[in-house]
């Protein structure tokens, strides 16, 4: 992702080139209109240079040389952008990789847990989470309503039949009483 700064760098070097590129369709606008007001005669630019001095021809082969150099500047400084554009390309590129590349990572290991997770057909839970199952332990029978009343039977019971066996507990084991918490399956 490019940062503002880089923004502005490219916008202020492609005013700069527009610029450049803007002086030099004067230039040679100037030229083609030089050239076309004596299209008879195509040697006559060169004809020109003829009949200048030499000190003009001095001059003028120091303009062209100045320009020359100056379009190879732009020349090489057009390359040295288009190389920094390219690194940089490149190196977006990659950080734009280097990211869908995670981003895949971490969805497929987000998929493969929510898979995980997942109610199984047949209303059992994945593997990893039978282990932390909780069991409800059961309530004895004394501590229900249901189980008062019939403690009530059994009472009664034991006392019609003369006082011996007492209060019965059907089929809950001595060790389910004692808690009311749930029990962890191991």
């Amino acid at each position: 992702m490019l940062l503002g700064n880089e923004w502005k760098t490219r916008y202020e070097t492609q005013v700069d080139l527009t610029g450049q590129l803007e002086r030099q369709i004067t230039r040679t606008q100037e030229r083609l209109e030089d050239l076309q007001g004596k299209p008879m005669d195509r040697l006559s630019s060169i004809r020109s240079y003829d009949d200048m001095s030499v000190d003009s021809l001095r001059q003028r082969l120091n303009v062209l040389t100045n320009e020359k150099a100056e379009l190879q500047d732009q020349l090489l400084d057009c390359r040295r952008r288009i190389e920094q554009e390219g690194k940089a390309f490149h190196k977006t590129n990659d950080e734009r990789r280097a990211y869908m590349s995670e981003i895949a990572k971490l969805s497929s290991t987000l998929d493969a847990n929510r898979q995980q997770y997942r109610v199984q057909p047949g209303g059992q839970r994945a593997p990893e989470s039978q282990q932390y199952r909780v069991q409800p332990c059961r309530v004895p029978a004394s501590q229900t309503r249901k189980g008062m009343q019939s403690g009530k039977v059994l009472r009664r019971r034991g006392e019609e039949d003369g006082g011996r066996g007492g209060l019965r507990r059907r089929g809950v084991r001595k060790d389910e009483t004692g808690s009311r918490l749930p029990r962890l399956k191991n």
